[in-house]
């Protein structure tokens, strides 16, 4: 099932839907500090502060849970997605009556299911990446090296932001359904 995935995954696609999804968000500038100069700050200061590992394999294992977890919400916010998506189909299709306000509403929920959908397949892209980084960097107790740790931090860094970047437009959707029933 993971060959098909990865016979079917177009890294391009999934990197260029991942940046047009945040460009609509906000400048492509913004975008390029946080999500690659704030990893990047973090490498310096790894670096400059002569910071080291003790090993890699408690690091590999945790990211190798989160690698599965991640690959796991995928799956569900397709369902999410299709479920939304359904549901627009069959107001246009004239089978489903909406007003105006829950037609906007569904439409920007889709809008935020489709950036939290390509913010976390690209999260899932960077998460086996990280993986790699680290079965290449080596298993083992050795101490690594301050550039290997600097490594590590940056693709861990860039991770963190994604998920937060994801977090974001899942609760978005959330609060505004909340806030629909509430009222």
């Amino acid at each position: 099932m993971l060959g098909v995935f990865f016979a079917r995954l177009r890294l391009d696609r999934v990197l260029r839907r991942w940046w047009t999804l945040l460009d609509e968000g906000g400048t492509r500038r913004g975008n390029l500090v946080v999500f690659l100069g704030v990893p990047a700050v973090v490498g310096v200061i790894v670096v400059a502060a002569d910071l080291r590992a003790d090993g890699f394999d408690g690091y590999m294992a945790t990211v190798a849970v989160v690698a599965g977890l991640l690959f796991n919400l995928v799956f569900q916010l397709s369902d999410w997605s299709q479920a939304s998506s359904n549901r627009l189909e069959e107001h246009e299709a004239g089978r489903l009556l909406l007003d105006s306000a829950e037609v906007t509403l569904a439409r920007r929920r889709l809008l935020l299911i489709q950036r939290a959908y390509a913010d976390l397949c690209w999260a899932v892209v960077v998460a086996i990446g990280l993986l790699v980084v680290l079965a290449v960097l080596g298993t083992g107790s050795q101490q690594a090296g301050s550039l290997a740790t600097a490594v590590v931090s940056v693709v861990a860094a860039h991770l963190i932001l994604v998920l937060l970047s994801a977090l974001s437009s899942a609760f978005t959707v959330t609060a505004a359904d909340l806030d629909r029933h509430a009222r």
